[in-house]
């Protein structure tokens, strides 16, 4: 028994890293995007413009998908506008079935739901939701909106090239490897280290 104690304690003093992931706890460090604002301020900046009906699409509950809804949420409070739950569509399918995504929106479509905008929890989603547009002959930004999450290579690839939030990863990572080691060495580090996201602009917006 006193083996285990030994190594129970010994592993309390072993740093833990989360990664956009936030555990107010001794001897975990989180290192995350602001997914809440960032969400948060392109839903303001598309209703600022006039587009009330933004389909919010994600596939995800996680900590980041929780945040990222809730800052489309809040946007919507923000501006007194009620928040129709039918324009909250979750995506219960595979994370690569972008046919899956155009189908979904296809059905949402059919069934009467008028949306201008899709603002996605990642790209690719979003690259669904411009397949979508095109069966459809959907103008894209005139007609529709689109906006996807990470800003990843999924953005260039699609034609148009889709407007999406860059979470900034790679600093991330990059600082939580900072943190990791600079515990590990005995330095002080903040436990929490939040970035902001950036909203890049390309060609399925107006948004300026």
């Amino acid at each position: 028994s006193g083996d285990n104690e030994y190594i129970r304690d010994a592993a309390s003093q072993v740093p833990i890293m989360l990664l956009n992931a936030d555990l107010d706890c001794p001897g975990v460090y989180c290192t995350m995007c602001d997914d809440f604002k960032a969400t948060q301020e392109v839903t303001l900046s598309l209703l600022d413009h006039g587009i009330h009906d933004i389909l919010y699409l994600y596939n995800s509950t996680s900590y980041s998908g929780i945040k990222k809804l809730t800052g489309y949420q809040s946007a919507y409070l923000m501006k007194d506008i009620p928040i129709n739950k039918q324009f909250q569509q979750y995506f219960n399918g595979s994370h690569e079935d972008i046919d899956g995504v155009c189908k979904l929106l296809t059905e949402l479509h059919k069934k009467g739901l008028e949306f201008h905008a899709v603002l996605a929890s990642d790209d690719m989603l979003a690259t669904g939701a411009v397949k979508y547009a095109k069966l459809h002959h959907r103008s894209i930004p005139d007609d529709l909106s689109v906006i996807g999450y990470n800003n990843s290579l999924l953005t260039t690839c699609s034609d148009p090239e889709i407007t999406s939030i860059d979470n900034h990863l790679e600093t991330l990572c990059s600082q939580l490897v900072k943190t990791c080691i600079g515990t590990l060495n005995g330095e002080e580090m903040p436990q929490k280290t939040i970035f902001s996201g950036e909203l890049v602009h390309k060609a399925t917006t107006k948004l300026i």
